[in-house]
C-alpha cells in the first residue's frame, strides 16, 4: 500500500514550525508591542493543529477509498510552490522598488498569470488598486509605504 499524505498535513506542519518559531521571536519584545502577535500566533498554531489533524483524517480516507483526486502531485506542487516565489520576489522588490511600484508590477503580473486577457483591465485593476492604498493609508491613516532606492 502506497503512503498518501494530504496537503493539509504538510501545509499544517508548516504552519506550525513558522507559528513556534515566530512566537520565539516575540519573547524579545515589549510585553504591550508583543500581546497582538502573541495573540494571533497562538491562534494560528490553534488552527495549524485543527488542519493538521483534519489533513490526517483526509489522509485515511484516501487510502480507504483510494481517492486520487485528492492526492499531491508534482503538478500541483510546482503550482504552489511557483506562486509562493512569486509572492517572495514581490515582498523583496518592495525594498528596492518601493511597495506602489512593486505592488503594480505584481497585479499586473498575477492577474496575467490568472488568465485576465484584456491588458486594458488589468492596467486600470492595478492602478485603482494603488489609487485606492494611498487614498485610504497615506491620506487618510497617515501611514507611509516603503519608497524603495528608485522611488
Amino acid at each position: 500500500m502506497k503512503r498518501v499524505i494530504h496537503l493539509d498535513v504538510y501545509v499544517s506542519g508548516i504552519f506550525l514550525i513558522l507559528s513556534v518559531f515566530l512566537y520565539s521571536k516575540t519573547l524579545v519584545m515589549p510585553s504591550g508591542a508583543a500581546l497582538f502577535p502573541r495573540v494571533l500566533l497562538i491562534a494560528l498554531f490553534c488552527f495549524s493543529i485543527i488542519t493538521f489533524y483534519r489533513g490526517i483524517k483526509k489522509s485515511i480516507l484516501i487510502v480507504r477509498t483510494r481517492n486520487q483526486k485528492e492526492v499531491l502531485t508534482h503538478s500541483k506542487l510546482k503550482l504552489s510552490l511557483s506562486i509562493l516565489i512569486v509572492f517572495i520576489m514581490y515582498a523583496i522588490s518592495i525594498k528596492y522598488l518601493g511597495f506602489f511600484v512593486s505592488t503594480t508590477i505584481f497585479l499586473i503580473g498575477f492577474l496575467k498569470f490568472c488568465g485576465v486577457q484584456n491588458f486594458r483591465k488589468i492596467l486600470i485593476s492595478a492602478i485603482i488598486t494603488d489609487l485606492l492604498i494611498y487614498a485610504l493609508f497615506v491620506v487618510q491613516f497617515n501611514i507611509f509605504f516603503p519608497k524603495g532606492i528608485l522611488f
